[in-house]
């Protein structure tokens, strides 16, 4: 029954040909989101999903990394950068259910309430998380938001522990999206909490209407969407229906959209790009990308907390091939710094780690390990940006490190429990990548690689380096660039030498479109945007 009904979606979404305009988009997406809870969501699944539904207080423009208004029409942000007020919009308006009809507008309670469950532990929507909040704990608010104070219906005020340069940026991320108080405190009510993630309803530009996992997640334009009275069409839904064809894997994606099946679709197989940019009815969208790929080495586990073994294993990659043969040497560049280009704190001096398996079999050898030893090296199952072939990778990982005396198990799962596993440290190597959920040079040190990312299992090496973390953090204390990209190349720099992960590629980003697509444009930066983009038939 779900595949017949998936097909009858496409159907309808292929066949508006008779319209100048067609009133569906289908987007053939690689991965199932784990939640629409966005304070909770991970993945870039998870982002995707929650982008239609939901409001920031900012944003960024649509295909670009400039801070605009959105929920907050304006900021004020004090000398020292610990206070930040903001003027909330006035007018917005709230998706309704079944279950739900909003008696009144957008207001700051909503701000109050979305940002109190993920900080107090007696709210009974923290708890319902179990306080697992992706972005709010990944990047510190946890500890350095003091509070946010209503000081009118429309007017709040956040107050930080210490200055924080990065604060603006980092609200545009999915992860601190803006929830309906009202929504919250009648389904808790209910004794049905659980609903307001499951029947999500925000201040988007579609609203969610249904989800069947593996199959299809389905939205529709909302009509009293804030961007339509504003007279902003370019953040507006351009068509009636928005619909998430699930397709993991890309090679069927493909065949979806030459077939008309799909209008859009991203992480192409790297040879299937050819093909697409000889076909009439495609269109090959491509820009240069912040996200970059790496193999983890889990440093709780033994031989991978030697630093030897480390530096061993990422001399013994030969990455020249793994570009060739993954990325074909269009998709990818070998990646050095742990800041990636176009971003303040990339290091042009660290170069990528050269491969020399004579000097890895050197360093095993001091190290203890001259007979070599077994491990498992996870690989990812979906496609991305950063990784376009996981299984391929991890095929010339193996035979180059059983050149240097390492036997080598490959593992993989559905993406879900991938992420989750690794989250949890199962792992002893793991084949993955980062990508910038905003506009700041700090988030993926952050993120990926700081103490605190380690503690909750976002960083996958579970590396933490005190020094490493104090530089970091100082960056995000300084207004001056100067100082910040001084800090940044000296974290960097300790993160070169530690080496918690084998740096592989810096990406770049490519979608494909059906001819009739108008205004898509990627985005760099955070979850896909669908609002402005047309489809003409």
């Amino acid at each position: 029954m779900r595949s017949i009904v998936l097909a009858a979606s496409l159907a309808a979404a292929a066949t508006m040909g008779s319209q100048a305009q067609a009133s569906a988009l289908v987007y053939c997406a690689e991965a199932n989101p784990r939640t629409f809870d966005p304070h909770q969501g991970m993945a870039m699944s998870d982002s995707d999903a929650a982008n239609p539904i939901y409001n920031r207080l900012v944003e960024l423009e649509r295909g670009g990394t400039e801070l605009v208004p959105a929920l907050a029409e304006s900021w004020q942000v004090s000398d020292d950068a610990t206070t930040f007020t903001f003027k909330l919009r006035q007018g917005v308006k709230w998706q309704s259910n079944d279950r739900f009809t909003p008696s009144r507008d957008f207001n700051a309670d909503d701000v109050l309430f979305s940002f109190r469950r993920m900080q107090d532990p007696d709210d009974p929507y923290y708890q319902l998380a179990q306080g697992a909040f992706g972005a709010f704990t990944g990047y510190g608010l946890d500890k350095s938001l003091l509070g946010v104070e209503k000081l009118s219906d429309h007017e709040v005020r956040f107050q930080l522990a210490e200055p924080d340069v990065s604060f603006l940026p980092l609200l545009t991320v999915e992860g601190l999206s803006i929830l309906s108080e009202e929504y919250a405190r009648q389904m808790l009510d209910a004794g049905t909490p659980e609903k307001v993630f499951t029947e999500p309803v925000g201040t988007g530009p579609f609203s969610f209407v249904a989800y069947e996992t593996g199959a299809q997640v389905r939205f529709k334009a909302f009509a009293d969407y804030w961007a339509n009275a504003a007279g902003l069409p370019e953040r507006a839904a351009q068509v009636d229906d928005l619909i998430f064809a699930i397709t993991p894997d890309p090679s069927v994606r493909f065949q979806r959209l030459r077939a008309g099946e799909c209008h859009v679709m991203r992480f192409p197989n790297a040879a299937d790009i050819p093909t697409a940019a000889a076909d009439p009815n495609i269109e090959v969208h491509a820009r240069p990308g912040f996200d970059y790929g790496w193999v983890a080495f889990n440093v709780e586990k033994k031989p991978f907390d030697n630093l030897k073994v480390r530096e061993a294993l990422s001399l013994a990659i030969n990455k020249e091939e793994i570009l060739r043969a993954v990325y074909l040497d269009e998709l990818g560049i070998a990646a050095g710094s742990m800041i990636p280009p176009g971003m303040l704190g990339h290091d042009e001096s660290v170069a990528p780690v050269p491969y020399d398996p004579e000097k890895a079999r050197r360093l095993l050898q001091e190290a203890g390990f001259a007979d070599g030893f077994e491990a498992d090296l996870w690989a990812m199952p979906v496609v991305r940006a950063y990784m376009p072939n996981a299984r391929r990778a991890a095929e010339l990982i193996q035979a180059d490190f059983a050149a240097v005396g390492v036997d080598v198990n490959i593992v993989s799962y559905e993406w879900g429990e991938y992420l989750e596993r690794t989250k949890a440290g199962e792992h002893e190597m793991a084949i993955l990548g980062l990508n910038y959920d905003f506009a700041d040079p700090g988030s993926v040190p952050i993120w990926g690689w700081s103490c605190d990312s380690a503690k909750i299992g976002y960083n996958r090496a579970r590396w933490c380096d005190q020094d490493f973390d104090d530089a970091i953090y100082a960056a995000k204390r300084t207004p001056d660039p100067a100082e910040q990209e001084r800090l940044y190349l000296e974290a960097g720099r300790i993160f070169d030498r530690e080496k918690p992960a084998a740096m592989l590629a810096y990406s770049r980003l490519v979608a494909l479109t059906r001819k009739g697509v108008q205004d898509y444009v990627i985005s760099p930066i955070g979850g896909q945007a669908f609002f402005g983009v047309r489809v003409e038939e």
